[in-house]
Formats: C-alpha cells, sequence, structure tokens
C-alpha cells in the first residue's frame, strides 16, 4: 500500500477512513466499499502502524514524512 510505504496521499473515501471521518467515509463510499466498511476499518485498526490514522493530522503528518520510511520502520 502506497499510502503505508511511502506517505502517497489516498482518495477522498479512503483519505476520511484513515481521519476517522465517519460521516466523509460513508458519503465518500461506493456500493463495494459500503459494503466493505467492516473489513477496511478492520484491516486498518489492526494491521498498519496506529501512527497513520486515526485524525487527519496525523494523515497529513504521515504523508508529510514519507510514510514508514519517514518513520523508521
Amino acid at each position: 500500500m502506497d499510502y503505508v510505504n511511502n506517505g502517497v496521499a489516498t482518495g477522498g473515501f479512503l483519505t476520511a477512513v484513515l481521519s476517522n471521518d465517519l460521516a466523509k467515509s460513508f458519503t465518500r463510499a461506493d456500493k463495494e466499499n459500503l459494503e466493505a466498511m467492516g473489513a477496511i476499518v478492520s484491516f486498518i485498526m489492526n494491521k498498519i502502524p496506529a501512527q497513520c490514522h486515526g485524525s487527519t493530522s496525523k494523515v497529513n503528518a504521515w504523508c508529510a514524512a514519507g510514510g514508514s520510511k519517514g518513520h523508521g520502520f
């Protein structure tokens, strides 16, 4: 995933999910993403570093640092 590894910005839906913005997540999701929302959130919570999700400021900082490489992972 380019976002996690390199800090490459994602599209509106995934950025909203990573930023923990519930309203934007659902309004920007297409049918497939709505159906997969639970799995997407579970993956984010359990498989990627906590430093790269949870708020807009965390997402912005993650991108600015260049992802996991910029954070020494």
